[in-house]
């Protein structure tokens, strides 16, 4: 479950920020991506993880500078658990 919001990861080239925070359903925006066409792929990933991670409610927000999906699932997981802890 989410408790408060959390942020991990950095706007260095090749990475992500990722910021969780509590919300009634699954929510996903991301910002600034390369191009347009990698939101629906960022957007996957994200889900797909918070998925894994059995969150059913997250507002996720994703600030992209070129990260792979590797990258981005770390972000996501680490977020995740801070954003759990209490």
């Amino acid at each position: 479950m989410i408790r408060h919001t959390a942020r991990a990861g950095t706007e260095e080239k090749q990475d992500a920020v990722v910021t969780v925070a509590p919300g009634t359903d699954i929510q996903i925006a991301v910002e600034k991506a390369p191009h347009p066409r990698f939101q629906e792929s960022i957007r996957r990933c994200v889900f797909q993880t918070l998925e894994e991670l059995s969150v059913e409610a997250a507002h996720v927000t994703v600030r992209d500078f070129g990260a792979l999906d590797f990258v981005l699932q770390a972000r996501v997981r680490a977020a995740v658990r801070i954003a759990e802890e209490g």
